[in-house]
């Protein structure tokens, strides 16, 4: 019989050195053994799962204090070039991603004359409902032209070029959760208060747990007809563009760290990969509707174009000379 925290000791071992393992993991794991048998041998089975929880807990809270510590002590111990760069990327990125969401939201706020929004605390609320609609293309868009124009034309090391990895894969998990729920739940609320909406949501207005489960029905009820394939589309188009900035970001990075690409042509891979990304998408839309390609390969075909086109630029352009070596970038647990 396998006992309490083995399986979890296993699974730390393949993330943490064998000293984090000495120094944290294990003790954690020898007290929640002790005082689980100690509990057990006295016949107390409830009080054994409480001690379970509570030494898992204990656990994660420690590893989370390590993890923290070692992520302070590792921006702190960057170069000041490196820290430069850094709240350059992260200012550019916020700055592009808020004036992007102003600049879309601020269309249909200054188009709006109907008697419900004269008021300004109408269009203050239809603000709040409209702005985080618009961060699912704005976050991936901001992430690409962001770091491209704080990083054109600079030494790119290795921790930074992770550092940018990590900020698009946390991009990605902010757009899935603003494109999954977010969004569709606003949009009902909008066209409920402002439009009058009643029934059933539209396709857009489902979360997606929802629209998976509307695409099963819709499947085990008979032949794929148009609305079945367009729900297909809808949700596989969703899931593909919550891993748009992560795309975007091995994109922008595979380009600035090339030796012939400047601040200019950076720039310009900044702004016209989102676009590019968009046309695909939209041609690739009008495949799935028809039927012609299934509608999962459809959905990824922007994300993989945009991946295989940073793998060319890697292999084929030369890398930028002055870019710091690996062990220069690289600091050890």
């Amino acid at each position: 019989m396998t006992r309490p925290g083995e399986r979890v000791r296993v699974a730390c071992a393949r993330w943490f050195d064998a000293a984090t393992m000495a120094r944290v993991v294990d003790p954690v794991i020898a007290d929640l053994q002790s005082e689980y048998t100690a509990a057990r041998r006295r016949g107390r089975r409830l009080h054994s799962g409480g001690v379970l929880l509570v030494g898992y807990f204990a656990l994660l809270k420690t590893l989370l204090v390590c993890e923290w510590t070692l992520a302070a002590k590792l921006l702190t111990d960057w170069p000041a070039d490196d820290h430069l760069t850094l709240r350059r990327m992260l200012v550019c990125i916020g700055a592009t991603t808020v004036g992007l969401t102003l600049l879309i939201v601020a269309w249909p706020l200054a188009h709006v004359k109907t008697a419900e929004f004269a008021t300004a605390r109408a269009r203050l609320w239809l603000f709040f409902l409209l702005s985080p609609q618009a961060l699912g293309v704005t976050i991936p868009f901001g992430l690409a032209l962001g770091t491209a124009l704080a990083m054109g034309g600079r030494r790119i090391s290795l921790r930074l070029a992770h550092l940018v990895l990590g900020v698009g894969l946390l991009s990605s998990v902010l757009s899935f959760v603003t494109i999954s729920w977010v969004t569709p739940t606003l949009d009902r609320a909008f066209g409920e208060q402002f439009r009058g909406q009643s029934g059933p949501p539209a396709p857009t207005q489902l979360t997606l747990p929802q629209l998976a489960h509307e695409l099963a029905v819709e499947r085990r009820a008979g032949p794929i007809d148009f609305r079945t394939r367009s729900l297909a589309r809808l949700y596989y188009t969703r899931l593909g563009l919550c891993f748009a900035a992560f795309s975007f970001a091995v994109m922008v990075l595979a380009v600035v760290t090339r030796r012939v690409v400047g601040r200019l042509a950076a720039g310009l891979t900044g702004l016209g990969a989102p676009f590019g990304y968009y046309a695909i998408l939209a041609l690739a839309t009008q495949t799935a509707l028809s039927g012609s390609a299934p509608e999962f390969l459809i959905a990824w075909l922007p994300n993989v174009t945009v991946i295989l086109m940073a793998v060319v630029i890697v292999r084929v352009l030369p890398p930028r000379r002055g870019v710091r070596p690996t062990e220069e970038g690289h600091h050890s647990p």
